[in-house]
Order: structure tokens, then sequence, then C-alpha cells
């Protein structure tokens, strides 16, 4: 159904889909040249700032 009903862009089924959807999009914002290895540096810093976070 969801396939059916549009791409990610446009609709969410729930919050962690919706925080899926906005941080795909800062990432994308963060090398806006699609260089994928500043993108790769900017996922990993978020990586570790969540795990930091979270388990603190």
């Amino acid at each position: 159904m969801y396939g059916l009903l549009g791409s990610s862009r446009v609709i969410s089924m729930n919050s962690m889909m919706t925080l899926a959807v906005l941080t795909g999009a800062e990432l994308g914002s963060v090398a806006p040249n699609g260089d994928p290895e500043r993108r790769l540096i900017a996922t990993v810093i978020l990586v570790a700032l969540v795990v930091a976070f979270s388990s603190g």
C-alpha cells in the first residue's frame, strides 16, 4: 500500500519515518554538490552524536 501512495518524501507513516526523511534531507544539504565523502563524514558524526547522547 505504501509503495502505491508515493515516495518517502511525499508521505510518512509514523514518527520514525518522519525523522528518517528529515535526517536524510538535512544530510543532503550538508553536501550540496553530492560529494559522497562529505555526506559519509556527516553521517558518521551524526551517528556518533546520537550514540553519545542516547547512552548517557
